[in-house]
């Protein structure tokens, strides 16, 4: 049975939408989890509270481990405190962005390289925790056959560099793509071009794919992490698309 693509059909607006993939243990899962046993103290104590003395007399009723008001205003703290963190955590999270134009920015139908930016249009500084690529060529015998949940399936810029060079594809030439290691930072910025230009192709570079989807994971400042995926092979401007279609009717083997 074919599995699902990592990319989109052309018109599926929702794919690679950003997600929160993980809290923070120190600033999330401990708080829920103090909140959960406080609340259990809790209603342990209220139905102490509402049992005779000869009965607290037995185990394990007889265990007390904080008062009844005294949870309660430790519970309703906590609570309070978890909810302005979900606040701040909203306030704080950042917007990963995507974009493609060409060298003047005008979308000219015969511009020969097409560039690819990320941008964070959020209020802070976040940092990469992952980037990754997921490529098809064109006339690859397993396109569209590739589980998009399977970690395999999404390659390092070192594997992805390997197969382009196999399709003939030159570095530097006709493509580019920048190194984005772990932990480097991706500052806010107001419009695109004010982010990171990561990548760029020629038509003949473009040409060659079939798919070419990228996938950042981000940690904000409160330690959650978020991730986008970006289809640009789907995302491609329309000039773009007829020029690569007259590539292909003038190189058939591209």
């Amino acid at each position: 049975m074919a599995k699902t693509s990592p990319s989109p059909q052309a018109g599926d607006d929702e794919f690679g939408a950003q997600r929160t993939i993980r809290r923070s243990r120190l600033f999330f899962v401990f708080p829920v989890i103090a909140i959960a046993i406080f609340a259990f103290n809790l209603i342990w104590e209220v139905v102490r509270h509402n049992m005779d003395q000869k009965s607290l007399t037995s185990w394990p009723f007889r265990f007390s481990m904080v008062d009844t008001s005294t949870t309660a205003n430790i519970l309703v703290l906590a609570t309070g405190l978890l909810i302005a963190r979900l606040q701040y955590a909203r306030v704080l999270r950042p917007v990963i962005g995507f974009s493609i134009d060409d060298a003047d920015g005008l979308f000219k139908p015969d511009s020969d390289q097409w560039r690819f930016w990320l941008f964070n249009a959020g209020p802070g500084t976040v940092v990469v925790e992952r980037f990754e690529y997921y490529v098809e060529f064109k006339g690859d015998e397993d396109a569209g056959r590739l589980d998009m949940n399977d970690s395999r399936s999404w390659v390092p810029l070192a594997v992805v560099n390997d197969q382009l060079r196999s399709r003939g594809l030159k570095d530097g030439e006709d493509y580019f793509l920048r190194w984005n290691t772990k932990g480097a930072p991706v500052p806010p910025a107001s419009s695109y071009k004010e982010g990171g230009r990561f990548a760029w192709f020629t038509i003949r570079g473009l040409a060659e794919l079939e798919r070419f989807d990228v996938r950042i994971q981000v940690m904000d400042g409160l330690g959650d992490i978020h991730e986008r995926t970006f289809p640009f092979m789907h995302r491609l401007p329309s000039v773009t698309e007829d020029a690569i279609k007259a590539f292909r009717t003038r190189n058939p083997r591209a």
